[in-house]
């Protein structure tokens, strides 16, 4: 799992859009239906203001997927979502699975991160697939 940009720098002035992307190497791709997906993210620096679902999720098939999400009002999001089609139980690849968009508060930098331990992916017998890496997102308000 990674964030993309990998780093950003923007005014206080500015939005923050950080995308989540699934990416798998070449010789590791495996179906998937669905994810929960953690990240923490530093509140006194920035502040949540949405998310919406990515591409990569929302345009194969051009089924539409069960997206949701949940906030603890501190600094942890959930996603869930789920691959719903009619004709295609799973979808294989590297995309784009949300955008999220935070409002900065203070001057300063810090990251956006994943939190593994609760993350998960599986397949359409609720198999679990191994994730084995994330990459975090730096945050630099000038």
């Amino acid at each position: 799992l990674v964030f993309y940009p990998k780093t950003q720098t923007i005014s206080l002035t500015d939005s923050i859009v950080v995308g989540s992307f699934i990416v798998f190497e070449n010789d590791s791709l495996e179906p998937f239906t669905g994810a929960h997906i953690q990240m923490k993210f530093p509140k006194d620096l920035i502040q949540l203001d949405t998310i919406l679902p990515g591409l990569f999720i929302t345009d194969t098939n051009q089924s539409t997927p069960l997206f949701v999400y949940s906030f603890d009002s501190l600094n942890t999001i959930n996603i869930f979502t789920y691959f719903l089609d009619t004709n295609k139980v799973n979808i294989l690849g590297t995309g784009h699975l949300a955008d999220i968009v935070f409002n900065p508060l203070v001057i300063g930098s810090d990251s956006i991160y994943y939190n593994l331990n609760e993350c998960s992916m599986f397949d359409e017998f609720d198999d679990d697939i191994n994730i084995n890496g994330t990459r975090a997102a730096e945050i630099i308000i000038q």
